[in-house]
């Protein structure tokens, strides 16, 4: 079992690691590669695999469904905590609400399963 899961987080942290080291020695400037990255091959990415997949409408209604509650329902928790805290709740909630974790996974997704993307992990992180 060690063995599987080091097989699968190995591939992931040597990647990171060489990337680390590269950024350390080199201090590329990555201003338009992030550009380039967000603006056109990550919608890309996310429309040929929605493109490519037969979708069940029912699945889809209950993963958006399941979106809109974490979305709704961090805001709903999180508005008396700002409050109480004395943080203006336009300030704590969008970061709250929509974070910015959507390619974390990819790379653990891929070893682990052999496939990059579902349907279900791609339509949870565009639902509302």
């Amino acid at each position: 079992m060690l063995v599987q899961i080091v097989s699968i987080v190995f591939p992931v942290c040597a990647v990171i690691a060489v990337g680390c080291l590269y950024g350390r020695k080199h201090r590329p400037d990555m201003l338009a590669t992030n550009q380039v990255n967000m603006g056109i091959f990550v919608p890309t990415l996310i429309f040929s695999v929605l493109a490519s997949k037969s979708v069940d409408l029912a699945e889809v209604q209950m993963i958006a469904l399941g979106g809109l509650v974490i979305v709704l329902g961090s805001g709903l928790l999180g508005w008396p905590i700002a409050r109480r805290l004395g943080y203006a709740p336009k300030t704590l909630l969008p970061p709250m609400m929509f974070k910015n974790a959507g390619n974390m996974g990819l790379l653990l997704l891929l070893f682990a399963l052999g496939v990059l993307l579902n349907t279900a992990p791609v339509l949870a992180r565009s639902a509302p």
